[in-house]
């Protein structure tokens, strides 16, 4: 790899330069997008009304994110909330014991 010119003014920048360049393939990723679980999803963590310095009247038809919380909660039932619950008591709680062990006695 060549050291890098002395230089350093902005006009060194690989962009800004008249010879072309391949971009660093860690970069890739950027142009990935992760699947959202809906787009409902998205607009309700999007909404301008849920906005601290929002003073208007709020739309009847509007997802706030408070109506999408109530929404969700009305999908979920009880099996689902108690075995969500369960898993993560049975993941946690052997890590809860080993971190009460290595702390030994010392308070």
């Amino acid at each position: 790899m060549p050291d890098p010119p002395i230089d350093p003014s902005v006009f060194q920048e690989p962009h800004l330069t008249q010879s072309h360049h391949s971009p660093d393939p860690s970069e890739e990723i950027a142009g990935v997008t992760l699947p959202s679980k809906s787009k409902e999803d998205d607009l309700a963590d999007q909404c301008v009304f849920d906005e601290p310095s929002y003073s208007g009247s709020v739309p009847e038809d509007a997802l706030t994110y408070w109506k999408w919380i109530e929404k969700r909660s009305r999908e979920t039932t009880l099996s689902q909330s108690l075995g969500m619950t369960c898993l993560l008591v049975l993941a946690a709680g052997p890590w809860a014991v080993i971190g009460a062990m290595a702390q030994g006695g010392s308070t």
